[in-house]
């Protein structure tokens, strides 16, 4: 039976036994929201030709260094999934050596940056994740040929297959593959959490106006630091301990 309100969010519908109003809908709290249960960590093309020293980003920019910043948090980031459960997923871009992904408007894109160089090609020291992010074997890499995750991929398939409902978001660029994942994770109604510095691209004015525009469409706290998630996530994983320690007591 449906209910008049006077005021707050559209009409609050029951149906039968069924509480379908938004505030049931939603997880309304961050903890809840990151809760690593229902959790995917997104890492998104932190290769060697993106982020390392030598790589086709550094050898035309010249600004390794700043790929580099990212990485240590990254790095707290994926071991603390590691520990709690959360669901780490590499996104790697991929291409083939005869461009038999990329079509002339995605190869002229791609000139801008880059000239006539393939980059992260398959099989090649640029395609693969940088050393200190390396995915353990049973970890899910995911091979994407656009900048968004979702595009081409199975991507959304593997999120709702294993439960997922929050999607947390670090990678590169922060303006180009970054902000093209977290728009379609929200189009895709996950809840979307961006890590404001697990993320980084060449120049400063295109990284903040990405994230400024990624915090308006996301909702409160939709972007933070890894330090917050983190902690979020050793809070949740010493209450699952201290679970497993009383039901030990009790038998």
């Amino acid at each position: 039976m449906a209910e008049t309100a006077t005021t707050g969010w559209p009409v609050p519908l029951v149906t039968g036994y069924v509480d379908r109003s938004a505030e049931t809908k939603s997880l309304q709290t961050f903890d809840e929201r990151v809760d690593p249960a229902h959790t995917a960590l997104i890492i998104i093309d932190m290769q060697n030709d993106y982020c390392a020293p030598g790589g086709a980003s550094d050898r035309h920019s010249g600004q390794a260094e700043r790929f580099q910043k990212i990485i240590p948090p990254n790095k707290a980031l994926l071991e603390e999934a590691r520990r709690c459960g959360a669901l780490p997923v590499f996104v790697q871009m991929g291409f083939e050596p005869y461009a038999l992904y990329n079509s002339g408007a995605d190869l002229l894109m791609r000139a801008k940056k880059f000239g006539l160089e393939a980059v992260a090609i398959k099989g090649s020291w640029g395609h693969e994740v940088v050393d200190e992010l390396a995915p353990l074997p049973h970890e899910i890499r995911l091979e994407k040929h656009r900048s968004s995750a979702f595009q081409g991929t199975d991507l959304d398939l593997l999120l709702r297959s294993n439960g997922i409902h929050n999607v947390v978001v670090t990678g590169v660029v922060t303006h180009g593959c970054v902000y093209c994942t977290t728009i379609d994770a929200i189009m895709a109604d996950y809840y979307t959490t961006l890590c404001r510095d697990c993320v980084m691209t060449t120049r400063d004015d295109l990284h903040n106006a990405a994230l400024l525009v990624m915090e308006s469409k996301l909702q409160e706290k939709g972007v933070v630091s890894s330090e917050e998630v983190i902690a979020t996530w050793q809070r949740w994983r010493a209450r699952q301990e201290a679970t497993v320690a009383v039901r030990g007591h009790r038998t």
